[in-house]
């Protein structure tokens, strides 16, 4: 049986980047890629226990998305583009 699930992609406007998500371990914490559609592969980006969601910012620099605690709740909102940055959901 096949527990994938594909939850999100977004692409990036302004270049051939797109951010995509999926669950392959049936656990529904997301792990999210990020492809560069002019090699057709993978980057080495990769970032675990989210909620699938990818959202690029205004100028196309950076995505955003959440990280979820162990009870499958919203806990941080991070971003990624120059840096990794969290901020705590209070």
């Amino acid at each position: 049986m096949n527990t994938s699930s594909l939850a999100a992609a977004a692409t990036r406007p302004t270049t051939g980047l797109q951010a995509w998500s999926a669950d392959t371990k049936g656990s529904e914490y997301f792990s999210i890629r990020v492809r560069d559609w002019d090699s057709g592969k993978d980057r080495g980006d990769l970032v675990e226990e989210t909620d699938g969601v990818v959202v690029w910012n205004a100028g196309s620099t950076a995505f955003y998305y959440v990280k979820l605690d162990d009870n499958h709740r919203p806990m941080q909102v991070w971003n990624i583009g120059s840096a990794r940055r969290k901020r705590t959901i209070s």
